[in-house]
């Protein structure tokens, strides 16, 4: 038979059905196992149909003939159809056929109700149905409680036979399924006639074409190897119980009235104890137990917005019937007392409040909870607050659940009653914005978490910070553990607890414990069990075990309960999540110096820093680690002593960080701090710490390898880092460790002195190496990774420099040169002990024969550099000098075309001697040929170039710049390329081509800011507003200058020192720009991030105007 166009379309749309979905063969009657006969002959399908036989896949409908019978065969078909899994009936007339629905999908039901508020009630489109026995039931509650998550068909066994399963357990739940599946469904899909659904919610559905209710959806439905049960939460009364109650609660103080509406409405679900027909089972119970605590908070909560309605002696009643069932629950007495004293009957609320005193001393050995003491202080003292507040707002009162029949009054509301023993803090926390959030997002999603980190870091004051803002019904409550002695030996399972003790005493229980762990536990669990509170336990490190084992107990058993832990130490218990305090940031605006200042209005009320003091106690915070207790204490000694003399007590912290807490012995000085830490280290790990102190900054675990000298070394490292004795970077590699300033002092000063020599030698042995391993010159391209590993030990270069031998000196100054250079604090320093090293080893080269004239004259070289830079040339010529005798000593043409290079540079900057510098450079060029050095070549030509540019052939000087250039690049000599750039630029602005120069400006702005040059990235500022100023761009070369020299001043190297074509540029700008507007640019420049310099530079290369200041506006 051929399909039609219709046909073809009705064929596509169907669905395509899986395996498990598609419905069976149906035979109806004769017919239709004659019609399967002749299908499996070949026979049509036509014949079939029409005959009334097999329905085969009604995805979109089964067609059937119109004719004699068709009442007849469609009922027949409808039952057949209706006895199938999955499909259900509808119908409607089209001309003169039956269409039957699309099988029903897994989908969420909305005509099931389940009731387990009480015994299991199951409604289905409105009426009843009953369920069947106990097994059916237990299973359909266990579906119900895992509100809509598959349960495993294991798991369902285990469960609905405790444990232990019968061999048919399978076949068996499979036929409950089956069973539960048809009595989840409308009447209409099971055969037998039931009632149709009223009009509503639960019995809407949708509408097929002829306007009959659309295929019901089945809830029960099969998911890989479980079952599921496909409720929405208004279909179980629990749920809607559950958020009744929540909403109500928080409608307490809001709006009462609505509170009081929803809560009667939440209580009126309850026909019964929760989960009766399965309470009892292990799977059950805790839901059982979780939902009747509800059911008592609600109806608390329910008393509770009677008398916020003022509805004193119902709400009397109610609290009445709580407190005779529920004598342990202190908010019913609280309801009580409150409700009582309103009515005028004062003697019976405090009467109600001595029975709850004597009903737990007698139960529990405790005392009320503050909340219950406070209220008795209030009803003693008449606090007016406990009548009816003044404030009162008019709400609309519903007289029914139904909320028929309203009627307006007025509602007072009025704030709740809180109670804590957190301490108020005497000063106000400075600064941790980022701390507080993090730690209060960690406590809010995790319950326990621990602030970890060294002594003096202010864990106590954040922590307390943070329980402050919470706002729990309980607490919250701070149990203060540092004054608890440590005892010998903790026993998690048994004997005394001094945690316990100390929770106890902060919680107010009246009688001892009894020093029985378990006994002591259940106590304070029973105290805790129903309050939602956080509870801080400070000061754990010395009671690690012991807090661990009471964090999990209270945890396993408390649910509402939170722990925030201040620890040296993590307690690793289970579930905690950890967050390492840091110290508190640098620079003149950062947090250290603004925590120093608040503190020292107290001990110096009328001081104020000058900008020079302001820099000098950036100084002294920077010393101090920025640790808040360190910083709290070297304030308070302004009280007799000037900031001067704290940063001339810096090496005398016995001194300086003294007098803190009287209360706290830990606390009054940071010796007592740290030796606090100190104490309860192994001889092992006092001895690695003490070790550690060597190293004057940070350092990796190769480094400590290799100083320690221990296999060990990794494992020690890391348990003094979990003590918090050893800082460590943030995540990612590489890691670096570092002692603070503190620590490094104390642990310094119990070093042997024997070992202690030791380790300098091999501490200055592995800084040599460092030095040595950098390419010469530190340039070419390894030169910025070496840069990198000099900078990042940069501590420990300059004291390894400061105390090593001449010989070794001079390999780590020579080594170590450019970092120095390019870091101008550490220059003059730098320069004195390599010059003091060259001249022993000149006087005697016996002390270390392995330091021969080559290494010497490089020496001198470096020196004669950090002279120039220091703006002493004298001493730089005559540096140099005694460099070009040394080299004349050796046969190496690198030592001599260095010396030759050199001296043609600074004849032509700074002797005015062009010829001269000419033929240094000429000569150098010919030690390069000799060698074939591309190296010494590009730096024979920067010299070269350089002499033409001072000696006045400026054309010359630009092509040899740019065969510089042209030799630099592929020789891998950047830093060389750069210098190149720099002076092409002055070149090309000194014959007028401003365009020229600045492409050569830019490029070398680029150069020097990709290599991290900090002094060549300053020079080539100064070099662009050179050019702006040229180009007739006055105000914007004054911000570029003002950038330039306000990073000159940071870095501690001013560009007019060593670059005196700066005076000239900014010579020009002055005559320029009148004083305001060249004030005003300057200030617009000097207060410009340096990491926004680069992006100025390219702007004003790229737009000619439009950038800076006023320019930019038009």
């Amino acid at each position: 038979m051929r399909e039609g166009p219709r046909r073809r379309r009705q064929r596509r749309a169907r669905p395509r059905l899986r395996r498990h979905d598609r419905p069976r063969r149906v035979a109806v009657g004769r017919a239709g196992r004659a019609r399967r006969r002749r299908r499996g002959r070949g026979g049509g399908h036509g014949a079939g149909a029409r005959a009334g036989g097999v329905v085969h896949e009604p995805a979109r409908g089964v067609r059937t003939a119109p004719g004699q019978g068709l009442r007849r065969r469609a009922a027949a078909l409808r039952a057949a159809l209706s006895r199938r899994r999955g499909v259900c009936p509808r119908r409607w007339r089209s001309r003169g056929a039956l269409v039957f629905a699309d099988p029903v999908q897994p989908g969420v039901s909305d005509g099931v109700l389940v009731g387990v508020l009480g015994d299991l009630e199951v409604v289905v489109d409105g009426r009843p149905v009953a369920v069947g026995g106990a097994v059916p039931r237990a299973l359909l509650l266990r579906l119900v409680l895992a509100r809509g998550a598959t349960v495993l068909d294991a798991a369902l066994h285990e469960d609905l036979w405790d444990g232990a399963p019968p061999p048919s357990a399978a076949g068996t739940t499979q036929a409950h399924v089956s069973r539960l599946r048809r009595t989840l469904l409308p009447a209409g899909s099971t055969g037998a006639p039931r009632p149709a659904a009223p009009a509503g919610p639960a019995g809407a559905g949708r509408t097929s074409r002829g306007g009959e209710a659309a295929a019901p959806v089945q809830p029960l439905v099969r998911r890989g190897p479980g079952y599921a049960l496909l409720l929405p939460d208004a279909a179980v009364d629990a749920h809607r119980f559950e958020r009744l109650a929540v909403e109500g609660r928080d409608q307490l103080e809001a709006d009462p009235a609505r509170a009081a509406a929803l809560l009667e409405q939440s209580l009126r679900l309850w026909r019964g104890p929760a989960l009766a027909d399965v309470a009892d089972r292990p799977w059950a119970a805790p839901e059982a137990e979780r939902l009747q605590q509800l059911l008592l908070s609600a109806r608390e909560d329910a008393v509770a917005a009677q008398l916020a309605l003022g509805d004193d002696a119902a709400a009397a009643g109610a609290a009445a019937s709580l407190t005779a069932e529920h004598p342990l629950r202190e908010r019913g007495w609280e309801l009580l007392a409150v409700a009582l004293y309103r009515q005028g009957r004062q003697a019976d609320a405090l009467g109600r409040l001595a029975e709850l005193r004597s009903l737990l001393q007698a139960e529990l050995g405790a005392e009320p909870g503050p909340r219950v003491q406070d209220l008795l202080r209030r009803l003693l003292a008449h606090d007016p607050d406990l009548l009816l507040p003044a404030v009162a707002v008019a709400v609309v009162v519903p007289r029914s659940a139904e909320g028929t029949g309203a009627a307006e009054r007025v509602v007072p509301v009025g704030p709740p009653v809180r109670s804590t023993n957190l301490p108020l803090p005497a000063t106000p926390l400075v600064g941790r914005a980022a701390e507080l959030e993090e730690v209060g997002r960690l406590v809010r999603e995790h319950r326990l978490v621990t602030l970890t980190g060294p002594g003096g870091t202010g864990k106590t004051r954040l922590a307390l910070e943070v329980a402050r803002r919470r706002d729990d019904a309980d607490g919250p409550w701070l149990v203060a553990l540092g004054p608890v002695p440590a005892p010998p030996v903790v026993d998690p399972t048994g004997g005394d607890s001094p945690v316990l003790r100390a929770l106890s005493a902060a919680l107010g229980l009246a009688v001892p414990l009894t020093g029985d762990r378990a006994t002591d536990t259940a106590t304070v669990v029973r105290v805790l069990r129903e309050r939602e509170a956080l509870v801080v336990l400070d000061d754990c490190e010395h009671l690690l075990d012991d807090a661990a084992a009471v964090a999990e107990d209270l945890l396993h058993h408390c649910p509402r309960l939170r722990l925030l832990v201040t620890s040296r130490e993590a307690l690793r218990a289970e579930g905690e999540r950890t967050h390492e305090v840091p110290t508190l940031s640098g620079g003149v605006d950062g947090d250290a110096v603004r925590l120093f200042l608040a503190r020292a209005e107290a001990s110096a009320p009328g001081w104020r820093p000058t900008p020079e003091e302001l820099r000098g106690l950036d100084r002294l915070c920077t010393a101090l680690d920025g640790l808040p207790l360190a910083l709290e204490l070297s304030a308070a000694q302004l009280r007799a002593l000037t900031l001067e003399d704290l940063l001339g007590l810096l090496d005398d912290h016995e001194s300086l960080l003294r007098g803190g807490r009287r209360g706290d012995t830990r606390h009054q000085t940071m010796q007592g701090t740290i030796a606090w830490s100190y104490d309860r280290l192994s001889p092992d790990e006092a001895e690695v710490l003490a070790s550690l102190s060597v190293f004057a900054g940070a350092f990796d675990l190769d480094a400590a390898r290799e100083v320690l000298a221990r296999p060990d070394a990794v494992t020690a490292v890391a348990d003094l880092v979990a003590r918090s004795l050893v800082s460590v970077s943030a995540p990612g590699a590489p890691r670096r460790f570092w002692l603070l300033g503190v620590v490094r002092r104390f642990a310094a000063a119990r070093l042997d002195p024997a070992r202690r020599a030791a380790l300098v030698a091999r501490h200055t042995a592995w800084v040599v190496r460092l030095a040595e391993a950098a390419p010469p010159d530190l340039r070419g391209l390894a030169g910025t990774e070496a840069m990198a590993r000099l900078d990042a030990a940069a501590a420990d270069v300059d004291a390894a420099l400061a105390a090593a031998s001449p010989g070794d000196a001079v390999r780590i100054g020579t080594g170590a040169h450019w970092s120095l250079y390019a870091r101008p604090s550490r220059t003059a320093p730098s320069a004195a002990r390599l010059r003091a090293a060259l001249e022993a080893l000149d006087a005697d080269p016996a002390l270390d024969p392995g330091v021969g004239p080559a290494l010497r004259s490089y020496g001198w070289t470096c020196v004669s550099l950090f002279a120039r830079l220091l703006g002493d040339p004298a001493a730089s010529s005559a540096a140099l000098a005694r460099a070009a005798e040394l080299a004349e000593l050796t046969d190496d043409p690198r030592t001599r075309a260095r010396v030759l290079t050199n001296r043609a540079f600074w004849r032509a900057v700074a002797d005015g001697d062009a010829d001269g510098a000419r033929g240094d450079a000429l000569a150098a060029l010919g030690v390069a040929e000799q060698a074939r050095s591309g190296v010494i070549e590009a730096d024979a030509l920067l010299s070269l170039g350089v002499a033409e540019l001072h000696g006045g052939a400026l054309a010359e000087a630009v092509e040899v710049f740019e065969r510089c250039v042209a030799a630099a690049d592929p020789s891998g000599t950047p830093s060389v390329a750069l210098a190149a750039r720099q002076m092409q630029a002055k070149a090309e602005l000194a014959l007028g081509r401003t365009a020229p120069a600045w492409r050569a400006a830019a490029d070398f702005g680029e150069r020097a800011w990709a290599l991290g040059e900090a002094l060549a990235w300053i020079s080539a500022m100064c070099q662009v507003a050179a050019v702006l100023v040229r180009r007739g761009r006055a105000e914007d070369a004054a911000v570029v200058l003002a950038a330039a020299e306000a990073q000159g001043a940071r870095t501690g190297a001013s560009p007019r020192l060593f670059d005196p074509d700066v005076v000239l540029c900014a010579q020009e700008v002055e005559a320029a720009l009148p004083a305001g507007v060249r004030t005003a640019a300057a200030a617009r420049g000097a207060a410009l991030p340096p990491e926004e310099h680069l992006r100025l530079v390219r702007a004003l290369a790229a737009d000619d105007g439009v950038l800076v200041g006023s320019r930019a506006a038009r």
